[in-house]
């Protein structure tokens, strides 16, 4: 797909859960045959309707920022960013927590990020979204039970 970063995909998730989980969470890194961020994306993405509708949260090195954002008709849209220096060839661990009103928090190595009400997370599907795909690693997806 191209957005307006660029050319990305997104991967929506096998058996995603039907209600939001308490927390899905990742490790990501840049390949190690790649040495930096910069041209490249990784998100998580959340309340999924298909590979072109969906809410995510990840880095992006050209500016060098955490983004919260939208993906609609395969057109991305900042919701909100915190600038950050990312430093090449380290793992982060990213998460999205739903909150009760419907908003979302953002946590980078266990440190909240952002925190926003304009990602409304109340269903859809999982997944993950990456920008120079071939040097992008996620791994350890995981999600907390949803609440019962």
């Amino acid at each position: 797909y191209a957005g307006q970063e660029g050319s990305w995909d997104a991967l929506m998730l096998p058996d995603s859960p039907a209600k939001p989980p308490q927390e899905f969470r990742g490790y990501v890194r840049a390949a190690p045959a790649w040495g930096g961020w910069k041209g490249q994306s990784a998100a998580l993405a959340f309340a999924c309707k298909d590979a072109q509708n969906f809410y995510f949260f990840g880095l992006e090195g050209n500016r060098c920022a955490w983004v919260l954002g939208a993906c609609q008709k395969g057109r991305l849209e900042t919701l909100a960013a915190r600038g950050a220096p990312l430093k090449p060839q380290q793992e982060y661990e990213i998460a999205i927590k739903p909150l009760p009103d419907g908003g979302v928090e953002c946590w980078v190595d266990g440190d909240l990020i952002l925190s926003s009400k304009a990602a409304a997370w109340k269903k859809g599907a999982l997944g993950v979204m990456a920008g120079d795909k071939e040097r992008i690693e996620f791994r350890q997806l995981t999600t907390a039970p949803s609440p019962p």
